[in-house]
């Protein structure tokens, strides 16, 4: 068993692919795998591990930024990877493959599954696919939040997350920038919808709540590089914080592809 010191990644965040390590030094899973094997591995040594050190996979939803390395993975890795029920079967559809070693996260009803020392807990949330989840990862020196995808981040999401000291949480789009892009009508229609993603305006506000909750960190994630910038989604966050008179320890953005440890300054 390969050890590290308890530690939150984020490998990958973006409408091209997802991928979150979360350890507590000695269980070591990972949210989703929309990267390959070959940049899971690359990713993974930075940090003294490889994908057979994984002790399971967790998805939120079927869309192929979350599940495009799975094939690969569970051809080579017998982790077990957790899926709801309508998003496997919508992958199968999609892929063309079923899964091996799928275990079932339940669609409608908090689901709670204990991986080692880490208890991982999954809440439903509005988006537009088959289903998705947010997920709660709790143990030894860990306690994480983590929702890529949402078109509204209400008060059962705040709920779930209050009392996480650190959280991960989607900054979509600039409104603006949107509805002034180049997009169709129809996807502009369904990104901002309550099953579509999370607005800079709507992360901020939820961010402010959060703060309000207790939650310490704040990683922003799922920037989209047509609709939004890194500099945007952060400062219209801060800028609510400071407006609202909260702070937080630390606010970050993740990039779309490279390691980024979160918080920094976790042990």
């Amino acid at each position: 068993m390969t050890k590290i010191p308890p530690c939150v990644f984020s490998l990958a965040s973006g409408s091209r692919a997802n991928c979150t390590l979360v350890s507590d030094g000695e269980t070591h899973i990972l949210i989703d795998i929309g990267v390959s094997v070959r940049y899971l591995t690359e990713s993974l040594k930075k940090t003294g591990l490889s994908p057979a050190d994984i002790s399971a996979v967790f998805i939120t939803h079927e869309h192929s930024d979350h599940v495009a390395g799975i094939k690969r993975f569970t051809e080579k890795f017998t982790a077990p990877i957790y899926i709801t029920e309508p998003s496997y079967l919508a992958f199968i559809r999609g892929a063309g493959f079923e899964i091996r070693n799928k275990f079932t996260v339940q669609k409608n009803t908090v689901f709670t599954e204990n991986v080692g020392n880490l208890t991982v807990r999954s809440l439903p949330v509005p988006h537009d696919s088959a289903a998705c989840v947010a997920y709660r990862i709790n143990g030894n020196g860990i306690s994480l939040g983590i929702c890529t995808d949402t078109g509204k981040p209400g008060n059962e999401l705040l709920d779930f997350f209050s009392g996480c000291r650190d959280v991960i949480t989607e900054a979509n789009h600039d409104e603006i920038m949107l509805k002034c892009g180049i997009y169709p009508d129809s996807l502009k229609y369904r990104i901002l919808s309550d099953c579509g993603h999370t607005s800079n305006d709507a992360c901020a506000d939820f961010a402010v709540k959060l703060a309000k909750a207790g939650v310490k960190n704040i990683l922003l994630s799922h920037i989209s590089p047509q609709n939004n910038t890194p500099d945007l989604a952060f400062f219209c966050v801060k800028n609510a914080l400071d407006a609202a008179g909260v702070t937080l320890d630390y606010i970050g953005v993740a990039p779309r592809l490279g390691l980024l440890k979160f918080p920094p300054s976790a042990v």
